[in-house]
């Protein structure tokens, strides 16, 4: 599924996407295409309650990051663009222990960088 989230009127839909979210148990793969800066919090406020084990693979933008505390076994993330904050990458250290590649795209340069666990 992918989902933008940068639209006008987000914050009024933010609550519903997330039971949506929640009520797909066989949705694996989940592609947050863009959001704005200022729907991060609520974002946060709507997916309280909200446990999506279903999602194995992840692509966000790093606002989006309160995202991957409530998907515990995501194996694959992918950040595009790539801004981390601290707030980043305390989700990312939050029950992330499957994490098994992890990408990112830089803002304003075309490179990826990869890491990947060797099998």
């Amino acid at each position: 599924m992918a989902v933008d989230l940068a639209c006008d009127g987000t914050e009024t839909i933010l609550e519903i996407f997330a039971r949506c979210l929640a009520a797909l148990p066989n949705l694996h793969t989940l592609e947050v295409i863009s959001m704005g800066t200022h729907y991060s919090q609520p974002l946060r406020t709507a997916l309280i309650g909200v446990d999506l084990p279903q999602i194995r693979t992840l692509v966000l933008p790093s606002m989006a990051h309160s995202l991957l505390r409530h998907c515990p076994n995501v194996d694959d993330l992918t950040c595009t663009p790539f801004r981390p904050d601290e707030e980043f990458v305390e989700s990312l250290a939050v029950g992330q222990q499957k994490l098994r590649r992890f990408a990112v795209l830089f803002p304003g340069n075309a490179t990826a960088w990869t890491g990947e666990e060797s099998s």
